[in-house]
């Protein structure tokens, strides 16, 4: 189903996300929730921009807080 009003879905291989510290696992369920993260950082104003703020929540992430992704 195609959604006129949602937002861009970006890839991680469009933001250029780095391995995960684990594999990743896909589900073949209908998802019934879904939760967002938010973190505090610059606004961005383009689309660069803000693939820029991912990837240094992904750095920090892995990184500094030894996450798996």
């Amino acid at each position: 189903m195609y959604c006129i009003d949602c937002p861009d879905i970006i890839s991680r291989e469009e933001w250029g996300a780095r391995p995960s510290a684990n594999p990743l696992v896909s589900i073949n369920k209908v998802v019934n929730h879904t939760i967002v993260h938010h973190g505090a950082s610059a606004h961005c104003q383009t689309k660069e921009q803000c693939m820029r703020i991912v990837r240094s929540f992904q750095d920090l992430h892995l990184d500094d807080r030894k996450w798996d992704d």
